[in-house]
């Protein structure tokens, strides 16, 4: 069916249908004639903008609906035929437009998984390195921790080696004084070694406490090494040999001469006092004369060198426990 009034832009054409509306004068055969080639015209300049295939349909269009019909019926047909195929190119062109859209949705679905993926594997990659990370901080919390415990077993290995040779230390010289035996003897373990250049003197743990009084002899295996010069409730001080205050009466063993032994700072002390034209010879022994009712006569002191000085028998460096005598030639049972 033609409506009353139909208007195709495309076509630039205005058709009323006869019999519609108000009545109007029927025109002319001449006037729709030159409508006629008008709208050939223009449909033609349509189809030379077209392409081929569209110009192949709007031929099949204009000859099908022309042919061997008059023009009211022709154009009434081709309007008709012209909008249905305007829509069914509308309808392929949404259809076109719709899979286009479905294309680009499901590239756009399969970029998304792929940087899900992307991501899934970076965040696992990271995930790893943290793990990786926290491991190797364990492993250092670890192996800090061991190296604490290997430390305090050195030290305590160490302390155990310390305490050995202490015990082995005290062992000789329990039995180089025979303290078992003698109750007179205290011994005593140097706390201090106060060495300067003139000054030799050391402190040790025992004091009045024990009975301990200045004046008495202190020796280590038998030999003299000094003297108590000052006590204190828990610990005393000791005046070495060969301190710059040290003298002590001696007796040269080779021909029983007398001397002074006479501490300079050094390590060996020197003899004074010997008989005029007194010729040094070595390895004379000297030993306490006992004359100054300190020491005990003949305790052990060292050997004499060329030079008039004395090799003390102990060094007075390497002190560690020496032994107080507390009354001299006494024993208490």
């Amino acid at each position: 069916m033609i409506d009353t009034e139909i208007k195709i832009d495309s076509f630039g054409i205005i058709w009323q249908a006869p019999g519609g509306g108000k009545k109007s004068k029927k025109r002319e055969n001449k006037e729709i004639n030159e409508m006629y080639e008008e709208q050939q015209k223009e449909l033609q300049r349509q189809m030379d903008n077209a392409d081929l295939s569209g110009q192949a349909k709007a031929f099949g269009l204009f000859n099908n609906n022309f042919a061997g019909k008059d023009i009211n019926a022709g154009m009434g047909s081709l309007i008709s035929d012209l909008s249905s195929y305007l829509t069914l190119s509308q309808k392929q062109q949404q259809e076109q437009q719709t899979i286009m859209e479905d294309i680009t949705l499901q590239n756009i679905r399969k970029e998304t998984m792929s940087r899900v993926k992307q991501d899934t594997l970076m965040d696992d990659i990271r995930l790893q390195d943290i793990n990786n990370v926290r491991k190797m901080e364990q492993l250092k919390k670890e192996n800090e921790e061991l190296r604490k415990v290997i430390e305090k077993y050195k030290a305590l290995e160490l302390n155990l080696e310390y305490l050995t040779n202490e015990n082995l230390n005290l062992k000789k010289v329990l039995n180089a004084e025979n303290i078992s035996n003698v109750s007179n003897i205290i011994l005593a373990k140097v706390l201090v070694d106060r060495n300067s250049p003139f000054l030799k003197s050391i402190i040790i743990n025992k004091g009045s406490k024990e009975g301990i009084e200045k004046g008495m002899p202190v020796t280590k295996d038998n030999n003299l090494v000094g003297r108590v010069v000052e006590t204190n409730y828990l610990s005393s001080r000791v005046l070495l040999l060969n301190d710059l205050n040290s003298r002590i009466p001696v007796t040269l063993d080779a021909d029983n001469s007398q001397a002074i032994l006479s501490g300079g700072g050094t390590a060996k002390p020197k003899l004074e006092y010997l008989p005029e034209g007194y010729e040094f010879t070595e390895d004379v022994n000297v030993f306490a004369s006992g004359k100054d009712g300190i020491f005990s006569p003949g305790t052990p002191i060292g050997e004499t060198t060329i030079d008039g000085e004395v090799d003390l028998f102990i060094d007075p460096n390497q002190l560690s426990f020496v032994t107080v005598i507390l009354k001299k030639n006494e024993k208490k049972f």
